[in-house]
């Protein structure tokens, strides 16, 4: 059984939260926006060509109007409406034609690409800059290869050595775009090759090519490869860009490098770079897996200073001194929360009650799950398994299930809004783990037709032989 976690959308009152039917779903990652080359990016969409480029095609009456006119858009219609036909020939159309604005040009190459007709894209701008010589330029071979390097890099490799047959330079930007195309199917020794290629083609690498190579590398987890090229960069001097930067801390804290993802994180933290939550939580898990229980805090605080106070940042602090078992620490940024008037969640609740069942002081943990209703705090999952894992080494409460029986809590659909650090750091706990293995063992069928409520679910968990 896998549970979805969702960041707690807290009032100014603190009482309102997200209930979302989250249970069950697997937690989904959101990719990260990584180094974009615009032009490599929307390289199906129609491409606008520099101040530079637009002026030479002007001076060979290239100009080509956006699609503004009843009649343009009429006729692009028309055009797509004829390559939609079964057996159509996007070659014989243009020379039906006779010739397309750039603007419908480019609206074939897209219609091409994404009926997977990729194949036929190389005859028709072979066909097309051939009516026109001022077709024949960097720009529209930059495009073409861009867009033929997410899937044919034979084909992309084929129209450089056209570029240089045409006496048409290739730019930093023509080889970056084939980097990237590599990088994305994880061809990362082509990217080298190609990279010396461009040295050897007299096209010295600028700091964009560098910072693409470091990404790339970085998220492959090629650390020497990702190093050697950070190292040529600091010697040359070039700028290494934010989203390299965070590239870089998210390698080393893959590979749990404490020393270097702590000067990376400090860089980061001198700059205005900004660092999302899932990037944070990324480096609190390299410390909650090393045992250092202290650097969260510090953690919490550098994050604070430099970015402000959020629930993460009071999760990593709380979570410090509850890791290390510490009553005095967790009263004190208790105080601090009162103090900035900081609303309590559920993940704040749950962090201190962890730390209260980790030393069995049921008094205390008794008193918390009472004054949960007057903090404006739902129980989650997280919440009843703490509960029933108390129960099971002694804990008398049977009261708390009937209170949350007799208050609805337990009809709810079942939720997870702790921060995922929670359990990193102290694990599923017995009733958890239970969930999990019962709620695996049903027939598919039995999962998707049961609306799981924590009453459900603690029913289908007691009822285990």
């Amino acid at each position: 059984m896998a549970f979805t976690w969702r960041p707690n959308s807290v009032s100014t009152s603190g009482c309102s939260y997200n209930n979302l039917l989250l249970f069950p779903k697997t937690i989904t990652k959101v990719a990260s926006s990584k180094f974009k080359f615009s032009a490599f990016k929307s390289s199906i969409s129609s491409p606008q060509p520099s101040t530079a480029q637009s002026s030479a095609n002007a001076s060979h009456g290239n100009t080509a109007p956006p699609l503004n006119t009843v009649s343009d858009r009429e006729r692009l219609r028309d055009l797509l409406a004829k390559l939609r036909q079964k057996n159509s020939c996007p070659l014989q159309t243009l020379r039906d034609d006779g010739d397309w604005t750039e603007d419908h040009f480019w609206a074939v190459i897209r219609f091409l690409k994404h009926a997977s007709r990729s194949h036929e894209i190389l005859q028709v701008f072979d066909m097309w800059k051939d009516i026109e010589a001022s077709r024949i330029n960097e720009f529209y071979y930059e495009k073409i290869i861009g867009l033929l390097g997410k899937g044919s890099f034979e084909d992309a490799l084929f129209y450089l050595n056209k570029m240089k047959e045409a006496n048409v330079t290739p730019e930093t930007y023509t080889y970056d775009v084939l980097i990237q195309a590599y990088g994305k199917y994880n061809m990362y020794d082509e990217m080298g090759t190609c990279l010396k290629k461009m040295e050897l083609d007299g096209c010295s690498p600028d700091h964009i090519t560098y910072n693409l190579l470091i990404q790339e590398f970085s998220q492959a987890g090629l650390l020497k490869r990702m190093e050697r090229i950070y190292q040529t960069m600091l010697s040359k001097k070039m700028d290494l860009q934010s989203s390299t930067l965070v590239a870089m801390l998210e390698a080393y804290a893959r590979f749990g490098i404490v020393d270097k993802m702590e000067k990376v994180f400090r860089r980061i933290l001198n700059s205005k770079t900004h660092l999302k939550d899932d990037v944070i939580r990324k480096v609190a898990g390299v410390y909650i897996g090393n045992y250092m229980f202290s650097r969260l805090d510090d953690l919490g605080v550098d994050v604070s200073t430099r970015f402000g106070a959020s629930d993460l940042v009071w999760c990593l602090r709380l979570l410090s001194h509850a890791c290390l078992l510490s009553r005095r620490g967790m009263d004190s940024i208790v105080r601090e929360m009162e103090e900035a008037k900081v609303p309590w969640n559920v993940t704040v609740a749950n962090i201190i009650m962890l730390a209260y069942l980790k030393i069995e002081d049921f008094t205390h943990l008794k008193s918390l799950l009472y004054q949960l209703p007057f903090l404006c705090v739902k129980p989650d999952i997280v919440t009843v398994g703490i509960l029933f894992d108390a129960m099971m080494i002694g804990f008398e409460g049977a009261r708390e299930v009937e209170t949350w029986r007799s208050t609805g809590d337990l009809y709810r659909v079942v939720e997870i809004n702790t921060d995922p650090l929670v359990l990193t750091a102290f694990g599923k706990g017995r009733f958890l783990r239970n969930c999990e293995e019962v709620y695996c063992s049903l027939e598919p069928q039995a999962r998707e037709q049961q609306t799981w409520t924590y009453d459900s679910l603690i029913d289908l968990v007691l009822r285990k032989p």
